[in-house]
């Protein structure tokens, strides 16, 4: 997949993220999930636990780093989708976290991979 816009570097974001949690053992259930509110990136099961997963992609840290993307309106709409998820999705779980993933790129190769766990 080409790096050379903004939406092919999400999508490869997104896949790497994927990756990373099912190589830790996470059940990826849906991924780019949409509906009329927006969407959500990924939605993982793990060890009981509904986790859904916000993903951003940075090629510099100039304007801070993915996880500071993630602004207080953002996290109130993930948490709408993810009511709207289970509302469609019944998922047996004891309970529910929110997490993010930033990938950062430098010359079209990732640098790094950062995972914050119940990040809100």
């Amino acid at each position: 997949m080409s790096l050379n816009t903004s939406q092919a570097r999400g999508a490869m974001a997104e896949n790497l993220a994927a990756s990373y949690l099912q190589s830790l053992g996470y059940n990826v259930l849906a991924r780019n999930y949409r509906s009329r509110r927006g969407e959500l990136d990924l939605v993982c099961l793990n060890d009981g636990i509904l986790i859904f997963v916000e993903v951003k992609a940075r090629w510099s840290v100039s304007f801070g780093s993915g996880s500071e993307a993630v602004t207080s309106r953002k996290m109130q709409k993930i948490r709408h989708m993810a009511l709207e998820y289970l509302d469609q999705h019944p998922v047996r779980h004891r309970e529910i976290r929110f997490d993010v993933i930033s990938v950062l790129w430098h010359d079209g190769e990732r640098q790094s991979l950062d995972h914050i766990q119940a990040a809100f």
